[in-house]
């Protein structure tokens, strides 16, 4: 029987791989790879010829093998696919600020220096290649930065000129001190989810009233902080609009109640939730002094 043999040249399906066209991505891989390793190297039990450290090849990226925990194993798996880190626990339970720690501690094993409480504002560039980072306390050189602002990440990078696929915040989350146990995992519901953390505390997340204050608390202090809420509306992508419609517009995009009406709350309530907020530690705090119910109830009636 007669074959016919292939015209592809030699490794035909894989893409060129110059090295000057992806230093960038190389430089920030390798850091990111000997953090991950550190932290295996540390947890990880001891394997003849550092067996227990390499990465291993999957179908999206790179993973390690179970890593032993206290009484749970976890893995990291890097997806080139969706350019993410994956933390994965053998409980299905994932402690972000312990996973914090133990990075930052890699990072330091691995010579990086850690600047707690430091802004960065920006990102420099020399003939169109990053020369470093621009920080309240001063600049910093670089070579390659990696960007991770968590939810701030789409904004901060949209100041840039930089478009990251990322969905924007739906809700803000709280953190409590050790408690008495509720219930050992998670509850959810339309208006509050809850979740123990392994620490003892809990994770709350609220409902919609933040879609709904939100717009008429920055409508409320725009007149003592408008220049600073000009500044996040530009990088909202909203250059001159008012930093309150630009994120009531966003509110309606998402589908999200945007009125307090549409929670069921009337004039008729007001009266009580002024005098309650009096006693709220935010709005004793608020930008613009508020010094009287009637100073809540204007925000409310910008709300409603």
């Amino acid at each position: 029987m007669a074959t016919e043999a292939s015209s592809d040249p030699p490794g035909h399906g894989w893409p060129a791989l110059r090295v000057a066209d992806w230093v960038d991505t190389r430089d920030t891989l390798h850091m990111w790879t000997q953090i991950v390793g550190k932290i295996r190297l540390k947890l990880a039990p001891h394997v003849n010829h550092w067996w227990q450290v390499p990465l291993y090849l999957t179908a999206r990226g790179l993973t390690t093998t179970p890593i032993p925990y206290g009484d749970r194993e976890f893995d990291v798996t890097f997806d080139f696919i969706d350019h993410v880190l994956v933390i994965q626990t053998s409980d299905g339970r994932a402690e972000p600020s312990r996973a914090t720690r133990a990075i930052a501690r890699g990072a330091k094993a691995a010579g990086a220096v850690i600047a707690s409480r430091t802004a960065v504002r920006g990102v420099e560039s020399t003939a169109g290649r990053v020369a470093g980072i621009v920080t309240e306390h001063g600049r910093v050189a670089a070579r390659a930065v990696v960007c991770a602002a968590g939810a701030w990440t789409r904004l901060f990078c949209g100041s840039l000129g930089i478009r990251v696929p990322q969905l924007p915040v739906l809700n803000s989350v709280a953190r409590t001190a050790p408690a008495p146990e509720l219930l050992a995992g998670q509850a959810w519901s339309p208006a509050i989810a809850i979740r123990r953390r392994a620490d003892g505390g809990y994770t709350v997340a609220h409902g919609h009233t933040s879609c709904v204050m939100l717009p008429a608390v920055l409508a409320y202090n725009e007149p003592v902080n408008g220049a600073r809420q000009a500044v996040l509306a530009a990088q909202m992508g909203r250059p001159g609009v008012p930093l309150s419609r630009a994120v009531a517009d966003l509110v309606r995009t998402l589908g999200l109640p945007g009125t307090l009406r549409e929670l069921g709350i009337d004039e008729p309530h007001f009266g009580e939730i002024a005098q309650r907020a009096l006693d709220y530690e935010p709005v004793q705090r608020n930008p613009r002094p508020i010094r009287s119910a009637d100073d809540v109830r204007q925000i409310l009636h910008l709300a409603r």
